[in-house]
């Protein structure tokens, strides 16, 4: 049996490659590529995987009931997929699964506003040296804004 977390991944990362989908796992967002027939035929698979008793899930009534109806299922399923297209960093571009933290406190920022849209647009264009150093650009102009603020 696998976890939750890894059917989702695999499947998400089969289903791309089947589909000739240009996907970088810790680089590239999945939110950025995916298309409602992409999730679709990724929520049927994880849906079978499931049913054939490959995915671990905990022995509750409410988990039965979900077993027991293929709406309920099919909602579940939908839900895990946001869930870890969100928290699982190698299909969230290696955002962390908190990724809305930083942006919050920092997001206001124009000039890191403008290198997080450089940074997105150079990762979909797989130039993943010009974004590296974008990263790092950020990532600086980020602990300069915090040593600024704790001053």
């Amino acid at each position: 049996m696998v976890s939750q977390r890894e059917i989702v991944y695999t499947t998400t990362t089969s289903v791309l490659s089947t589909r000739g989908v240009s996907f970088t796992p810790s680089s590239t967002n999945i939110k950025e590529v995916i298309t409602d027939d992409l999730r679709s035929e990724i929520t049927t698979h994880v849906v079978s995987a499931f049913k054939a008793n490959q995915v671990q899930l905990k022995d509750t009534e409410s988990n039965r009931k979900k077993m027991e109806s293929d709406a309920e299922l099919q909602k579940y399923v939908s839900g895990l997929l946001t869930n870890w297209f969100t928290k699982d960093e190698r299909l969230n571009g290696g955002q962390g699964g908190n990724k809305g933290a930083s942006k919050g406190r920092f997001g206001s920022d124009p000039e890191i506003k403008r290198l997080r849209g450089l940074h997105k647009t150079l990762v979909a264009a797989n130039k993943t040296e010009e974004a590296t150093v974008v990263e790092q650009e950020i990532a600086d102009r980020l602990r300069a804004a915090k040593a600024a603020k704790t001053a």
